[in-house]
């Protein structure tokens, strides 16, 4: 099916003549300016191509990039490939103008950089691309995404290519048929004359074709997943004259490239739709202060998290992706997942009545034996989900030394956790980290205070969780009271280190 194609919402010139951002255009070629834009993310890490969807912007500040011209270069490269729209090179305290090497890369690719004055951070550029783009009409964005998710539901379905010829079947109010390249029944969603409908397509040149046959009028079109291979035939049949309208050619035609992908893509289109809820929940995560985005807002009330009922974080360890989202599923718990490099599995779970999600992991932890879940607070709205965040890798942070508990939620912190989760990181890690500062200078005697709290300040045990001697153990806490000018068993001094492994618990 021929669409013609639409205006984009957003242009990068759209976003280059905002007077308030004051961006300025360094490098790309002449259609610049009408290269879409689809959204912008602000990005420091290596391959930041893999976190960047076609027609986005990446915002940088180049942090990684300084001393390393070919890494500028590469840069350009690496976004030219993924399809980004363009460059937003950011004026910092780390660089005072755009690096050359990375400009003359541009120019050689006419791909566009533009520079991000001092004045302008990254969020307000974030701000107005999602403001703009939420000027387009709502319902259609929800019912466009809706459809999208319906097609990927099919993708789920133990026998796809049946799911969507019936709900073809029930679009057109017709007989819809799958015949293989040698003319075997494959699926059907009702009775039709199947071989005098295959007599007319034997031997014929793929191509859509409309016929007569047995009294049944048709519309058949190629399912061809490559141009050398022979292709399946997709038949939408029906006895009622005047059958074929204008739309019913289209459907034929929209239908053979879906079942291409049904037959060969399935696994990655799940994929694909995982990795768009992962990569919000990454984005809404990233916000730490001031308003979440509307855009962001829009997107996750259109993926099923609308906060109409509260919603927690959950950080998890010892368990596979795909199993937290099918135990989320299966309870009927809207969800978003991410599974970053470099930390736990996290969700955000739009809870049900009673708590819902709390069991839920509890049954996952007792299927997985190394299976642990950290719950932050319920947040009633989409502003309180950073703080839910901090809570549940908190939480996570405790299971270990938490003996027996595979789940800890919020609502069971003690006192200090508690009063950890409510005080904000960059005020309390620097205190946390001076204090634990001698402590880290000398492992073992990390080590050894560690196993002590965890133990219950019973030397014997700990020591037997370290292999070493309990008089070892005391000489090493002697060292400890020396280091301190305190002793060891101070109530303060306890809780002092109690309350800063919480906030800082790795060396």
């Amino acid at each position: 099916m021929k669409i013609e194609p639409r205006p984009a919402a957003l242009t990068l010139g759209d976003l280059l003549d905002e007077p308030a951002l004051d961006l300025e255009l360094l490098t790309g070629g002449p259609d610049a300016r009408d290269r879409p834009v689809a959204g912008a993310q602000s990005v420091e890490l290596e391959s930041p191509g893999r976190w960047l969807d076609t027609g986005w912007v990446m915002l940088t500040a180049g942090v990684r990039l300084l001393g390393r011209p070919d890494a500028q270069r590469e840069l350009v490269t690496e976004l030219e490939a993924a399809k980004v729209t363009a460059l937003g090179f950011a004026i910092s305290s780390v660089f005072h103008a755009v690096p050359e090497p990375m400009l003359e890369e541009a120019r050689a690719r006419g791909f566009p950089v533009f520079r991000i004055p001092f004045e302008t951070p990254a969020r307000s550029i974030i701000t107005f691309i999602n403001r703009a783009l939420l000027t387009v009409d709502e319902q259609s964005y929800r019912r466009l995404l809706s459809m999208q998710r319906y097609l990927t539901d099919a993708l789920r379905d133990p026998q796809p290519e049946q799911t969507v010829i019936d709900r073809l079947a029930s679009l057109v109010d017709a007989v819809v048929l799958l015949f293989s390249p040698g003319g075997a029944l494959e699926r059907a969603s009702g009775d039709a004359p199947a071989a005098a409908l295959w007599h007319e397509l034997e031997g014929r040149r793929p191509a859509l074709r409309e016929f007569d046959a047995a009294g049944w009028h048709a519309v058949a079109t190629p399912v061809a997943s490559t141009e050398d291979a022979p292709a399946r035939w997709l038949v939408i049949a029906s006895p009622r004259s005047g059958f074929v309208n204008r739309l019913t050619k289209p459907v034929a035609e929209a239908a053979a490239p879906l079942l291409v992908a049904m037959a060969r893509l399935g696994t990655i289109a799940h994929d694909q739709e995982l990795a768009v809820r992962g990569a919000l929940l990454e984005e809404l995560l990233a916000v730490s202060d001031g308003p979440i985005p509307a855009g962001v807002v829009a997107r996750a009330a259109a993926l099923g998290v609308d906060f109409e009922r509260p919603a927690r974080i959950v950080a998890v360890g010892g368990v596979e992706r795909r199993a937290l989202e099918r135990a989320a599923a299966e309870a009927g718990l809207p969800c978003l997942i991410a599974a970053p490099a470099d930390g736990p599995i996290t969700a955000l779970v739009q809870d049900g009545p009673d708590a819902a999600v709390t069991p839920v992991l509890e049954a996952l932890a007792a299927e997985a034996p190394d299976a642990l879940a950290g719950i932050g607070r319920p947040a009633a709205a989409i502003d309180g989900v950073h703080d839910s965040w901090r809570d549940a890798l908190l939480a996570l942070g405790r299971l270990p030394t938490a003996a027996g508990e595979r789940t800890l939620d919020f609502e069971r912190f003690d006192l200090p956790t508690f009063l950890v989760s409510e005080a904000r990181p960059e005020r309390i890690r620097p205190k946390a980290d001076a204090f634990l500062q001698p402590l880290l200078d000398h492992p073992a005697l990390y080590e050894g205070v560690v196993a002590y709290l965890e133990h219950d300040l019973d030397i014997g045990a700990a020591a037997a969780a370290l292999h070493l001697h309990p008089n070892s153990l005391r000489y090493r806490l002697l060292r400890v009271e020396k280091l301190y000018g305190v002793p060891i068993r101070q109530p303060a001094f306890l809780a002092a280190v109690y309350v800063a492994l919480l906030v800082a618990p790795d060396p």
